[in-house]
């Protein structure tokens, strides 16, 4: 008897395996079926190829900007990258969070309103407007125009930065082999850091507080004018 149920045993457990190795099979080719034909995965890259606001929000990783006249508007992302075809255009960032402002056109101008930015690569022209803007630089700036109260952190090279008289109290932070070549203000500025100052022109000496000694002062009545010879 027991020898008859061993044999039974074996007749039926060889199809037994087939029907159990068909299902597993079916199991995975549907599972990863009803994947593929799930919702798409959303794509987090952005490229803006032409002049337009964007309300940018929380939906990219990256944005890539072609055309110039480009307005970034409310949102974080972790980086914008700016294309030589820009051109000498201008792109505008307002109320945008990111980690990285990558400029690969360096005729190109940005204008920052109210964001949080750190810029890369090089950069000929910033304008900053209104107030509370955070902008570090890791990259090169030509010339920066400070028109609001903003925290300026540099690391690297501004060639020069003017501070109008709507930037009262912003604060300019230098370190490590980060140099500004030359300040022009009419504004009060704080300076903290180890790093260098070239030069400043002011239209009061007592314009220019805090840590940083600059290497050469001039006072002269209204800075964004060339001297007189």
């Amino acid at each position: 008897m027991e020898g008859e149920l061993e044999m039974e045993y074996k007749r039926m457990r060889r199809p037994l395996l087939f029907m159990m190795a068909i299902l597993m099979s079916m199991v995975l080719i549907f599972g990863c079926t009803n994947n593929a034909e799930g919702e798409p995965e959303q794509d987090t890259t952005l490229i803006v190829d032409e002049a337009k606001t964007i309300t940018v929000g929380s939906d990219y990783e990256k944005i890539i900007v072609q055309a110039p006249g480009a307005v970034l508007e409310d949102g974080t992302v972790d980086e914008i990258i700016i294309e030589p075809s820009v051109g000498e255009g201008e792109v505008t960032l307002t109320n945008i969070q990111s980690n990285r402002l990558d400029v690969n056109s360096a005729e190109s101008k940005v204008t920052i309103k109210g964001s949080a930015v750190t810029v890369d690569g090089s950069v000929k022209n910033i304008a900053i407007e209104g107030d509370g803007t955070e902008l570090e630089v890791k990259g090169t700036v030509g010339v920066l125009v400070v028109t609001g109260k903003s925290n300026i952190a540099v690391t690297s090279k501004v060639n020069e930065a003017q501070f109008r008289d709507e930037s009262q109290d912003s604060t300019i932070s230098i370190e490590g082999e980060g140099v500004v070549k030359l300040i022009k203000t009419k504004a009060n500025i704080v300076t903290k850091g180890k790093g260098q100052i070239e030069e400043v022109i002011t239209s009061e000496k007592d314009n220019m507080s805090g840590e940083i000694t600059p290497d050469k002062t001039t006072v002269q009545c209204n800075p964004f004018e060339k001297a007189p010879k």
